[in-house]
């Protein structure tokens, strides 16, 4: 909605997964147009909103691919590179043959039991 009302647009895509030790999360990567400032406190309220809940220390970790706001103009083969790092790291629960052909290098890892959906993206993104 933040995006929206400044006629900014948002693109996003997330995987549930259940791990032992870890239990239940979601990793979520969102895309934030050039000059979106997106802070500590705004994800905190998103994530108080979402769960109508008090925020948890610890409950959010958030990070830059390649950790700087213009990692992607200023170095664009490692930021490149960072990106396909994280996109294998939120595919590990697909099929090994699905990883491949997309040219991951990961060993495919069960994402635990989830009942629901596992995996969802922005409309924009398409299929």
């Amino acid at each position: 909605d933040w995006l929206r009302k400044q006629g900014l647009p948002f693109a996003y895509a997330y995987v549930r997964e259940n791990g032992d030790g870890k239990g239940s999360h979601v990793h979520i990567l969102a895309h934030l147009p050039p000059g979106a400032q997106w802070g500590y406190q705004r994800s905190r309220r998103w994530l108080e909103g979402v769960c109508e809940c008090s925020y948890a220390q610890g409950a959010i970790k958030t990070r830059r691919i390649r950790g700087t706001i213009g990692g992607r103009v200023v170095l664009p083969n490692l930021y490149a590179k960072n990106l396909g790092v994280v996109v294998g790291y939120v595919a590990k629960g697909a099929p090994q043959e699905f990883l491949e052909a997309m040219g991951i290098i990961r060993a495919h890892e069960p994402g635990g039991r989830i009942i629901g959906k596992r995996v969802g993206w922005s409309q924009n993104i398409g299929r």
